[in-house]
């Protein structure tokens, strides 16, 4: 699972987080459905309890099957164990 931001006018912004799913805790999702400025994002916790968000942008059906589509790739690396 990975996200990043890339910011050219001031790289301090910049940001690149990753884990593998093994390294996953847990998975929450934020639909933000009654919001107009802000986009929908999972917020992956890291088993050292470290936190990061991955944003998504489109039609609320494209998200939520590219959510549903990552968790359960995520519980699927869990049971390969």
């Amino acid at each position: 699972m990975a996200s990043y931001w890339l910011d050219k006018d001031k790289p301090k912004k910049t940001s690149i987080h990753f884990t593998y799913y093994k390294d996953i805790m847990a998975i929450d999702t934020n639909y933000m459905r009654n919001s107009f400025t802000y986009s929908p994002y999972m917020e992956v916790t890291k088993i050292d309890s470290t936190k990061f968000k991955v944003f998504a942008g489109g039609k609320h059906r494209d998200v939520k099957l590219f959510f549903e589509e990552a968790i359960a790739k995520w519980q699927d690396s869990r049971t390969l164990k």
